[in-house]
């Protein structure tokens, strides 16, 4: 392999577990303190009156797609009530998240079906953890559309000329990389089969406009401005994810999955629709979390759906069954529960 710039080493890198979380762990500690404490010398902020709870929500790293989706539920959670407030706390992709909510590190934080559920067993990439049976799921989030792009000038027009490419499919013990992991064998490559790349989100776009990297699959809004800039900069194309692919992912996966369109025209150069696929964003917590706090984040959540669903990356949320109660192999948090069976939503419909 060609020698690549320090950026771009991620390859083959162990999951980032047990002892290795104490760094940040303490920088998270740090910072819930800091807050608390800078409270006290802000005028205003007095002993008289009843302070906010301060709740942080782990989602991923700066600038990517989970993050954006952190900031956005954040913001609506607080815009609709004043008992608890949120912010954001950038980590190192969904995995990590629930090892930090199973530590009690973060109450809540982003995830994804599939990764649930293996946390929850303590299957890989959770193995060295093992089982963490208190994460519970509060509410699907986000459908982020699945974008397989890749250089136009490499000529790749299905999933099958990626064989003998290098080609990213993010860092282990992420949402992408499961996904990514899940979709390769619904479409019958082996992952010996290509050059696997481990970079995040925030980087892959330089690396696919520099040739560091064939392409990449990652999840986000339709128009997603870094896809779209990097358009503006090199020729691009999409590769479509056929129906027999789909299935066999349905039959894969653990948690919902449903079938998209990129419609054309939503970046420079994609005059076609392309068949694509939509996962969902899981807000979880633990069980060790009050049934109060999570009823509050909840109801507050799903009350500011309509002005959550004026931002792109919420633009095709609703609450059902699948975002209530995920597909039935996750614990529902009684919290979240509740909410749902007010709003006529109960685990007997699923």
């Amino acid at each position: 392999m060609d020698r690549l710039p320090n950026i771009y080493r991620h390859i083959a890198k162990k999951p980032d577990v047990g002892p290795n979380f104490r760094n940040r762990k303490s920088k998270i500690r740090n910072l819930i303190l800091a807050v608390a404490v800078g409270c006290a010398s802000v005028v205003g902020c007095s002993s008289d009156r009843e302070q906010p709870d301060l709740v942080a929500i782990g989602t991923a790293s700066t600038g990517s797609g989970g993050y954006n989706y952190g900031v956005g539920i954040s913001r609506a959670i607080n815009e609709a009530q004043t008992r608890i407030r949120t912010s954001v706390q950038s980590t190192a992709g969904f995995g990590e998240n629930l090892v930090l909510i199973h530590q009690r590190e973060i109450q809540f934080g982003l995830s994804q079906g599939d990764l649930l559920v293996s946390a929850i067993a303590g299957t890989a990439p959770f193995s060295e953890v093992g089982p963490m049976t208190d994460l519970r799921w509060v509410a699907g989030v986000a459908l982020p559309v699945w974008h397989c792009f890749v250089r136009a000038d490499l000529q790749i027009n299905e999933l099958a000329d990626l064989r003998g490419m290098r080609f990213n499919l993010g860092p282990r013990q992420t949402s992408t990389r499961a996904i990514n992991e899940m979709l390769f064998e619904a479409a019958g490559i082996g992952l010996d089969e290509i050059e696997v790349f481990e970079l995040p989100t925030s980087t892959v776009f330089d690396a696919v406009q520099n040739g560091v990297v064939s392409g990449s699959c990652n999840g986000f809004p339709v128009g997603y401005s870094s896809l779209a800039s990097l358009t503006n900069f090199k020729q691009i194309s999409l590769i479509p994810i056929p129906m027999d692919v789909f299935r066999n992912m349905q039959q894969i996966s653990l948690s919902p999955i449903v079938q998209t369109i990129i419609p054309a025209g939503s970046y420079a150069g994609a005059d076609r629709n392309v068949q694509s696929f939509s996962g969902v964003v899981v807000l979880t917590t633990s069980a060790a979390t009050s049934d109060e706090r999570v009823y509050a984040i909840t109801r507050a959540l799903w009350s500011s759906l309509p002005e959550l669903r004026r931002q792109p990356q919420f633009s095709s949320l609703v609450l059902n069954t699948e975002t209530a109660l995920g597909g039935g192999t996750i614990p529902v948090h009684p919290g979240a529960l509740r909410y749902y069976r007010e709003q006529g939503i109960d685990e007997a419909q699923d």
